[in-house]
């Protein structure tokens, strides 16, 4: 294979890589104005206007270029004129003549859309930290440089031997405008559950999880999860230790409250109309919610699960401070205002076993000399209704849910003076 051969090669690759390179760029607009006179030493002064700036731009000559862009070893008008239209009468790219002409041409572009490109944002809802309130986000809109039109216009112009550049661009519309949210910042749902009472973790641990809606949007016919959304309850996540129920038991576990924050979500969901897919009870009747109301969720088995069937988008925004947990729910007006409902069918006293205590140091007896080991809980079976009026009239019932809480035999610990 003849040294020929080989070189004619290698310069096809090379021409394959920059081709290559050239149509993974995609860019805009130049317009040429006024002549220059010929720069000085080896460099060429462009002016670039763009965002109501002007930025000068030295773009240094090539060693192999430089035979054809000097004269007397200073940059010269008329040579690079004339060897960018020999260039084009060959058919050679722009791209690749620049590049051939002066260093790091690519870079110079790229920085130039750099500060030139800018993504549209759309306008957003969004939450104002911990205060169950939003505030609307503005639009911006966005703007695109084309980098095709770029290169091709400073070609033309320097080939017109003019170095004075115009970057045109176009403006990016935002999908979302400022007046796409006028008529979603309506309260439709709110509700609350007091924790005043809980430790410290427990606290914590309702605040944690509830946080993680605080500025959450849902989309039209999206579905919501709460698992999903606070993820699993670890130490990792931010979850601490604080009693759970579990077959039937309070025990010490991670995450403890967390039932609270997705029973508060809950209730704010179905007085704001949206449509629950999955909701699950506790197997005992818990203190902070009225019967067939709670929501228990349980990481991999028991999720909380709701639709926007709204058909507009929907911002949740929520509020803890210690002694009240809050949901709100912001979106197109809700047509009813929706009323809970909540019916005891059947409420069984539980057992009680009374034992004797044998040191009275180990227990903080009350001031009628007994204490609970177990606390006694009730069976409860009961029902939850949601009621819907309209102007102040009640237009119809739904029954949502039929429930049975199990009862906890009691075991109460008594002083041995008063037995």
């Amino acid at each position: 294979m003849s040294k020929l051969y080989k070189s004619c090669v290698c310069v096809c690759c090379v021409l394959l890589f920059m081709c290559f390179y050239a149509l993974n760029f995609n860019l805009p607009v130049v317009f040429a104005e006024h002549n220059f006179s010929d720069i000085s030493n080896n460099t060429v002064n462009i002016s670039f206007s763009y965002l109501n700036t002007t930025k000068n731009i030295n773009l240094l000559v090539r060693k192999d270029a430089e035979k054809y862009v000097l004269s007397n070893n200073i940059a010269s008008a008329d040579n690079l004129s004339l060897f960018l239209k020999k260039t084009k009468r060959k058919g050679i790219m722009p791209t690749y003549a620049l590049e051939f002409c002066f260093e790091d041409f690519s870079k110079v572009v790229m920085d130039l859309m750099a500060e030139i490109n800018l993504d549209a944002q759309n306008a957003e809802l969004v939450a104002i930290k911990n205060t169950g309130n939003i505030k609307l986000k503005n639009a911006i809109c966005g703007r695109e440089v084309d980098k095709k039109n770029i290169i091709n216009n400073i070609f033309n112009t320097l080939a017109n031997k003019n170095n004075k550049i115009m970057l045109d661009y176009k403006i990016i519309t935002p999908n979302r405008c400022d007046d796409f949210f006028a008529g979603l910042k309506n309260i439709r749902g709110h509700f609350y559950t007091t924790y005043s009472s809980s430790s410290p973790e427990r606290k914590h641990n309702i605040e944690t999880a509830l946080a993680k809606f605080d500025g959450l949007t849902l989309e039209s016919n999206e579905i919501l999860s709460f698992n999903q959304t606070t993820g699993r309850r670890s130490e990792e996540n931010g979850y601490l230790g604080a009693k759970i129920i579990s077959n039937g038991e309070f025990i010490d576990g991670l995450g403890g409250g967390v039932c609270q924050a997705s029973t508060t979500l809950y209730n704010a969901c179905l007085v704001g109309g949206l449509e629950v897919l999955e909701a699950n009870q506790h197997s005992l009747k818990v203190g902070y919610i009225a019967p067939s109301f709670d929501a228990m969720v349980n990481f991999g088995s028991s999720d909380l699960k709701v639709k926007n069937n709204t058909g507009a988008p929907i911002t949740f925004a929520t509020k803890c401070d210690g002694n009240r947990c809050e949901v709100f729910i912001y979106g197109t007006k809700n047509e009813y205002e929706i009323k809970r409902r909540s019916e005891v069918l059947i409420e069984k006293p539980p057992e009680i076993e009374e034992v004797v205590a044998r040191s009275e140091d180990d227990y903080d007896f009350n001031e009628d000399g007994y204490f609970y080991k177990i606390y006694p809980k009730s069976e409860v079976i009961s029902e939850g209704y949601l009621d819907y009026y309209l102007n102040g009239k009640l237009e119809k019932s739904i029954k949502i849910r039929h429930n049975k809480y199990n009862a906890v035999k009691g075991v109460k610990i008594v002083k041995n003076a008063i037995i």
